[in-house]
């Protein structure tokens, strides 16, 4: 038989309970595989786009640029003007010789006022180029906006510094505009719209202004097929939605 207890000591308390385990957390349900994409993913206007730039998708819908339109109508209003001012200017010197007469002045004002009409309208078709480019890169980002870019172009010699502004700036803010909102296009040659301006610059230049003009033709046909062929670009890339987001 065991001791009995002593009536001096305290009972021993009973054991506490032990806490069940806790119980392991669920396993979360995966969604089944889908098809696994290889490569990079789509090119998108919407990826990549900086903070406080308006998104392409927000921005006023593009209309595609007629290249040929615009060009040929720059092309025949440069050359067809130019011609008709030169064989009205030189009627009017014949004119001024001792055995000049008065029906070849009249015929060579004759020719240089529509000839002056004809070169203003290749002008504004080559300005309206321009001005169409310009809006289409206006997401709050661009340094030059399209009024601007033209206006000042009809300004007598500040046009000759805004020149430089307005293309090759043009063509600056342009590869911006491509790199924010990824467009799938190549960037622009800035370098090419320098060139234009220097052939513009060239015709001020005694006997070199002469042949400048077939340099301003030649770069006007590389510099606008350029400029509506990224117009057109932006146009494709609004209308055809992209909405990639990088994760």
């Amino acid at each position: 038989m065991g001791n009995p207890p002593d009536p001096g000591q305290p009972p021993t308390p009973p054991p506490l309970p032990t806490p069940p385990a806790p119980s392991p957390p669920p396993l979360p349900v995966l969604p089944p595989p889908g098809p696994v994409a290889h490569g990079p993913p789509p090119p998108s206007p919407l990826w990549g786009v900086q903070p406080g730039a308006i998104t392409l998708a927000a921005l006023p819908p593009v209309a595609r640029v007629s290249k040929w339109l615009v060009l040929g109508l720059s092309y025949t209003g440069y050359i067809m003007g130019l011609v008709l001012i030169c064989v009205g200017v030189a009627l009017v010197e014949e004119a001024a010789q001792p055995f000049g007469n008065a029906r070849m002045m009249v015929a060579g004002v004759a020719a240089c006022i529509p000839g002056l009409l004809v070169l203003l309208g290749g002008i504004a078709a080559w300005l309206f180029l321009l001005h169409r480019a310009s809006s289409a890169i206006q997401d709050g980002q661009a340094r030059t906006p399209p009024g601007k870019a033209v206006g000042l172009l009809l300004i007598p010699l500040l046009n000759l510094w805004w020149l430089t502004q307005a293309f090759p700036g043009f063509a600056h803010d342009f590869n911006s505009f491509r790199e924010r909102h990824r467009l799938p296009c190549e960037p622009l040659n800035e370098s090419l719209f320098m060139v234009y301006c220097i052939c513009v610059y060239l015709g001020n230049v005694p006997y070199v202004g002469v042949v400048s003009p077939i340099g301003v033709l030649i770069m006007l046909g590389i510099i606008g097929s350029a400029m509506a062929d990224r117009v057109n670009a932006i146009a494709d890339a609004q209308a055809g939605g992209y909405a990639y987001q990088p994760v």
